[in-house]
């Protein structure tokens, strides 16, 4: 008989739903050839958290750590049956459970044990709060820091990486403002290097970001922008509800055809297409006076796809097997096939009442690139040069790019301009002051349960900052110096993690030495020719885990090279986790290097680039009170909660603060910028300024011929690529070329010339009509 059941799984889940896949298939090895699980699909979800969702550079994730504990607690948790729970095991869930009075109570340890509780170790000392990276909790946060033995087996002394044990073909969901994006990018690298040669699973690693947020995966609109109807092409429709399942397109989706690929080529099990099977009915029903039926008659199998389209209400069953009899000799009517016709209404409420077609076949190992994601652009800026820039998905094997990035700083200024020109004198400072009591709120961005200042909606994505009810509390406020460039002329595309350089001064009012803390953080907007400004990305630092986020990005000796080899390794034994966090002093001028989130973002013609500074973004992250920390120590608190904090025997309060940003040729103030810039090829010398070169393209735009003109004799490579980075034409030639365009699909190319001589090279960007 045909077998039905394959004892084969796929795993699928969002968020929470999500992470329990990675440390499903963390918890012990797994080859993928021999177990069951075959393939999963996390959504929106890390296997490393302590980084992404826990401390960002040392800055406390203040509502996403705290909102998120307290829910789990207070969910289910019923206070009022404490009189009846006398046992942690039985099925009340009361704070019974944690030895506790009360929910909230509960809430604050889970909180406390998460961020500032301190254990004893063996020898009777305090290990360090689970603040700190080299925490005994960071092995509970992230899977890279749960080492195994040799046989995948948990083991706090295994000289293995759990990694190891997660060989299984992963396709990765994510977005740019969602909570967890470096986190996943991060679980998604992890899964590629561990992966075995020899089990082929490296390829089938795959991870897809769109312009979304948390809840908003697979929709179009997200914060106050709805995006063009190709955010919906690589993923499909996969976002549905209790009451509105639109099924045909669903089985069009990558999602499902991820599942066929996996599920129904198990190398050495031939499965055949899955199909439903409707088991013979042993009881005879009433049809009609005298008259009963059996249906079916026997076991009828049926295709996946028929057997949906049936429960749509858009197709029949052929061929279904059925007996009628007489009741009065049980004499037998009918005993064969018959059909049944559409029903024309779904079976269930919700679907979608349209036909099924075929799940497409997609050969996900070399038909799919291992990184899809979305580069964000202008949308209804009311330019017409900008109607085909950005908005579209880019394909690589890696993240961050290497190839086609030509890191560029955009330094800072005195007087508030952002250009390409580093200081040349002393311009001063720009200050502002940092009131712990009263902080910048939180608009837009990677945020789930971040809610707007009036508690109507939720503030993610990009939010559109001059909006009447937002500017007072973000961004025309005391607390905030902003830096602005002028009209982009053309456009200007980031792909990567951006990096932030300042250098700052702290004084807390009245005080004037002594050791301190405090929290900058940068925002990046896109200021549109109208005047709105919208959130694009956001990073911070606290002033403590300064030499920690600087390795972060120049490694522990801070040297690393990031410009031409990505970002430093941050694993168990690159030892960057016991980097001291250190006080600074009081007025001491410190120079800050942190990375910023992840973002692929494409700024139009006559939009403005704006940085705004400052040391608070609440919600989002905790506000810093000013003061200094004993070593190994946390202070958890809330604007306006009157605590205090024990410093050295002395019980102090949270402080207003004087920020000052130096601004010099040797303090420079910038964000590193990973510029787009397709023919841009990393390595160790560095990125030419001045091309020795000129080249003339003409016509731009072109519909038919285009000519290539070089200002010198000589033997030259042109390369063409597309906005997908991808190459279009290669070719050789001297001092003049012509290209034959009409088949072309219309939109920007870059045109990069290289004289082979001098390795000197020039792009033109050409529009194509």
């Amino acid at each position: 008989m045909d077998k039905m059941v394959h004892e084969i799984i796929g795993l699928f889940g969002a968020s929470a739903l999500g992470y329990n896949q990675y440390q499903a298939m963390a918890a012990h090895h797994n080859d993928s050839i021999r177990n069951a699980v075959k393939c999963m699909t996390p959504i929106v979800c890390p296997g490393e958290f302590y980084k992404s969702t826990g401390f960002q550079n040392g800055v406390l994730r203040d509502r996403l750590v705290t909102g998120w504990i307290k829910g789990q607690i207070f969910t289910g948790t019923e206070d009022d049956s404490i009189p009846y729970d006398d046992d942690i095991q039985n099925s009340l869930h009361t704070s019974f459970d944690y030895g506790l009075n009360n929910k909230f109570d509960a809430a604050n340890e889970a909180i406390d044990h998460f961020v500032s509780r301190r254990y004893p170790k063996a020898d009777g000392s305090l290990d360090v709060a689970g603040y700190y990276p080299n925490s005994r909790g960071r092995a509970d946060m992230d899977i890279s820091r749960a080492p195994v033995n040799a046989a995948g087996e948990g083991d706090a002394n295994g000289t293995y990486n759990r990694y190891k044990n997660m060989e299984v073909p992963t396709y990765n969901i994510s977005g740019w403002w969602d909570i967890f994006i470096d986190g996943q990018l991060e679980t998604w690298a992890y899964m590629r290097k561990y992966a075995k040669d020899s089990l082929g699973n490296r390829d089938l690693q795959k991870i897809v970001i769109g312009p979304w947020a948390h809840q908003t995966i697979a929709s179009r609109t997200t914060g106050d922008i709805t995006y063009p109807a190709n955010v919906m092409d690589v993923v499909g429709n996969i976002d549905v509800t209790e009451d509105n399942l639109p099924i045909s397109e669903v089985l069009q989706s990558e999602v499902i055809s991820w599942f066929r690929y996996n599920l129904n080529n198990v190398p050495g099990m031939d499965l055949g297409k899955p199909k439903f099977r409707l088991h013979a009915n042993g009881e005879w029903q009433e049809l009609a006076p005298l008259l009963e039926i059996q249906i079916p008659s026997e076991n009828f199998d049926i295709s996946f796809e028929e057997m949906l389209s049936f429960m749509n209400g858009a197709g029949g069953l052929k061929d279904f097997p059925i007996i009628v009899r007489e009741t009065i000799f049980n004499g037998t009517v009918y005993d064969g096939p018959i059909t049944i016709p559409a029903l024309g209404t779904p079976l269930i409420d919700g679907l979608d009442g349209q036909p099924i077609q075929p799940i497409p076949n997609v050969d996900f190992k070399n038909d799919i690139p291992n990184v899809r994601f979305y580069v964000v652009g202008p949308n209804g800026d009311g330019e017409p040069a900008n109607d085909n820039v950005g908005n579209y998905w880019f394909s690589s094997d890696s993240f961050p790019l290497l190839d086609n990035i030509a890191w560029t700083k955009k330094y800072m200024h005195q007087n508030g301009t952002l250009n390409n020109t580093a200081p040349v004198t002393d311009e001063g400072y720009s200050i502002y002051v940092h009131d712990p009591d009263d902080p910048i709120r939180t608009i837009g961005g990677a945020n789930m349960i971040v809610k707007d200042p009036q508690g109507d909606r939720d503030s993610q994505g990009q939010m559109e900052l001059t909006n009447p009810l937002y500017a007072p509390y973000s961004l025309n406020r005391p607390g905030i110096v902003s830096f602005e460039t002028g009209p982009i002329q053309d456009s200007l595309c980031i792909i990567g993690f951006p990096v932030a350089n300042l250098w700052a001064k702290t004084n807390p009012g009245g005080i004037t030495s002594g050791p301190t803390d405090t929290d900058f953080f940068v925002r990046i907007l896109d200021v549109y020719p109208d005047g709105r400004e919208y959130f694009v990305v956001e990073g911070c630092v606290n002033a403590r885990a300064r030499e920690y986020a600087r390795a972060l990005v120049k490694g522990k000796n801070g040297m690393f090279d990031y410009h031409n080899k990505g970002f430093p390794r941050d694993e168990m034994e690159d030892s960057l986790d016991y980097i001291p966090f250190s006080n600074i002093d009081i007025g001491g001028l410190y120079e800050y290097k942190f990375r910023l989130l992840p973002i692929a973002y494409t700024w139009g013609k006559n939009h403005k680039m704006k940085v705004l500074i400052s040391s608070s973004n609440y919600n989002r992250y905790q506000v810093n009170p000013n003061l200094p920390i004993e070593e190994g120590e946390f202070f958890r608190r809330k604007p306006g909660d009157g605590q205090t904090y024990m410093y050295q025997g002395k019980e102090m309060a949270p402080r207003v603060a004087v920020q000052r940003i130096a601004f010099s040729n040797s303090n420079q103030n910038y964000i590193d910028l990973p510029i787009y810039s397709p023919g841009t090829m990393t390595s160790t010398l560095e990125i030419a300024s001045v091309s020795e070169i000129d080249a003339f393209v003409y016509p731009n735009p072109a519909t038919d011929q285009i000519s290539v003109f070089l200002s010198k004799n000589g033997t030259y490579l042109l390369t063409v690529y597309n906005l997908h980075g991808q190459v279009v034409v290669s070719k050789s030639f001297r001092d003049q070329t012509n290209l034959t365009v009409a088949e072309w699909d219309a939109g920007l190319y870059i045109f990069r010339i290289t004289d082979k001589f001098s390795n000197a090279v020039v792009a033109r960007k050409v529009s194509v009509e």
